[in-house]
């Protein structure tokens, strides 16, 4: 049997809108308002402003991609770290028992790939795919690392498990092989990165998913154009994502990488809240059944 890595790779590869159960298809579809509904909500606070001064800076002519909610454009790159960092603007968007922020890790890369690609030459179906793709492989991360016990190391799990999901899904949107899109967690992997004191009192936590997001356009770009990288990122013992973020050689499990990879669905099981809470909490309030 081929390895987790591989795994997801040929599922983000293969996977077709046909697949996806109509229910899931529906939730899809509710989580990615509420994600830009709150990237919307955020888009003139104190932070997205700084943040958009500077990258107004780096890109003065703006780009091809759009900033949502604020008339401006940039690369896609600085697209979607912008667009993560409004989507984590009030601490609003969704989460789950996996320690994941799907929304400020999965629409930002989706959509900034889309159009850098060309929004004429990617369809409806063809997005929607990859973010579902994004839902189901970054819940998966966080069940193999037990995100709680990755806060609890010091590390932001959002921001350490987001690029891989990233990946994945602006692989689809550019078009990526099973190998690319193998290559691109490779690259993704080794961009991982947040630590949890950010949380307290910075404007920088708003960022860390949207870094990620960034992070993994990145990735897919790159192996794109047969840049390569770390291969079975997930299962190298020395230097690999599981061993040296949990600093053991077992403190992980790797099948959770790939138990019930398309059968059963984790986009289920992602929460929206109505307050700045803790996934946790916002659980009784679910708006959309589990």
């Amino acid at each position: 049997m081929s390895s987790h890595s591989r795994q997801l790779a040929e599922f983000a590869a293969n996977l077709k809108l046909e697949d996806v159960p109509e229910e899931v298809v529906a939730r899809a579809k509710g989580i990615i308002l509420d994600g830009l509904g709150c990237g919307l909500f955020a888009a003139d606070v104190k932070w997205t402003q700084i943040l958009a001064r500077v990258v107004g800076q780096l890109e003065p002519g703006g780009g091809r991609a759009s900033i949502w909610g604020r008339g401006e454009t940039a690369s896609a790159v600085h697209a979607a770290l912008m667009n993560g960092t409004m989507v984590q603007g009030y601490e609003i968007d969704d989460a789950n028992q996996a320690c994941f922020h799907a929304c400020a890790v999965v629409l930002p890369a989706a959509f900034a790939a889309a159009e850098h690609v060309g929004v004429d030459k990617v369809d409806g179906k063809t997005l929607l795919t990859a973010i579902i793709a994004g839902f189901e492989v970054g819940p998966r991360v966080g069940l193999c690392m037990n995100g709680d016990e990755m806060i609890i190391k010091g590390w932001h799990s959002p921001g350490i498990f987001g690029a891989f999901p990233a990946a994945l899904t602006a692989g689809i949107v550019l078009g990526l092989d099973a190998e690319q899109q193998f290559h691109a967690l490779g690259i993704a992997g080794t961009q991982a990165s947040g630590l949890m004191a950010a949380q307290f009192g910075s404007m920088v936590k708003r960022m860390q998913c949207a870094k990620n997001a960034q992070s993994g356009l990145y990735a897919a770009l790159l192996a794109a154009e047969g840049f390569t990288g770390i291969e079975d990122v997930f299962e190298q013992e020395y230097g690999g994502f599981c061993t040296t973020f949990s600093q053991t050689k077992d403190g992980f499990d790797l099948t959770e990488l790939t138990d019930g990879l398309g059968t059963r669905w984790e986009t289920m099981r992602i929460d929206l809240k109505r307050h700045a809470a803790l996934g946790t909490n916002s659980r009784p309030w679910r708006i959309w059944p589990n």
